[in-house]
């Protein structure tokens, strides 16, 4: 039995629009920046998760850049030449190839993976981590995935494109600017599971609390801090009434 609690869904449950906004901006525009690094760090990634079809994109624009075959009325197509492309900026387009070779190897390692459709892995999997992460550990404590993914990921990239910048290479303010935006990025998609989590205990909290709080008119002080906002009926009956009616109960579906 599943209960909705139509006071705190009214009451408590803030919505900051402005945030939501930006946070869902953010995350929206952080898919190819995240994707340039994930396709090195991370492996086995969900079926929705990951996209080839991206990738290529992804190659195509880093490795023709501002040298994209364009059309001409009256000359027709005009192809770029491979070896003036690599001469302009010889690590970018070697960068661009690696790139187009990992995210090969990903899109081969999720076909050999079983597939959503056997219920054998959830297709928005953001893929398993390297072992390297796991064993840098401060104080003898393994890190988390959260550690993992805002800090030591986007660390490495962030030093490595530090250290490409020094020796004058566009690839390295490229990882600078993805290293960021893929902490941040991951920094705000632990923030919308973290209000997540809260919002169901809140709830929880309010379904248990409440009933004593209005009827009985226990201070939020004495309990643990759920409040009823407004005037409620005098009556204790009518109390007890409308406490029961604020909290509405749901019949769980089955899935199977």
């Amino acid at each position: 039995m599943k209960r909705k609690n139509l006071y705190y869904l009214t009451v408590f449950k803030r919505v900051n629009l402005i945030k939501v906004a930006i946070l869902g901006f953010f995350l929206a525009i952080a898919s190819w920046p995240r994707l340039i690094l994930e396709v090195f760090f991370r492996r086995k990634m969900g079926e929705r998760y990951f996209s080839l079809a991206t990738s290529i994109t992804l190659f195509v624009l880093m490795f023709f850049g501002s040298n994209l075959p364009h059309y001409s009325y009256y000359g027709g197509w005009s192809f770029p030449d491979p070896s003036e492309i690599f001469s302009k900026s010889p690590s970018l387009s070697l960068f661009a190839l690696a790139f187009l070779a990992m995210s090969i190897m990903r899109y081969k390692e999720i076909k050999r993976e079983p597939g959503v459709f056997d219920f054998a892995k959830f297709s928005m999997y953001s893929g398993d981590i390297l072992p390297f992460f796991y064993n840098i550990k401060i104080n003898g404590t393994e890190p988390t995935r959260k550690t993992i993914a805002t800090i030591y990921e986007p660390l490495v990239g962030f030093i490595i494109g530090v250290l490409l910048t020094l020796f004058h290479s566009p690839v390295g303010i490229i990882l600078m600017v993805c290293s960021i935006i893929y902490s941040v990025s991951y920094c705000g998609a632990h923030y919308q599971g973290d209000q997540f989590l809260m919002d169901m205990i809140d709830e929880m909290l309010c379904n248990e609390d409440l009933t004593e709080t209005l009827v009985e008119g226990t201070r939020p002080e004495d309990k643990r801090g759920v409040e009823f906002f407004g005037t409620p009926p005098n009556n204790k009956k009518f109390r007890r009434v409308l406490a029961e009616t604020i909290v509405e109960s749901e019949e769980a579906s089955d899935v199977y």
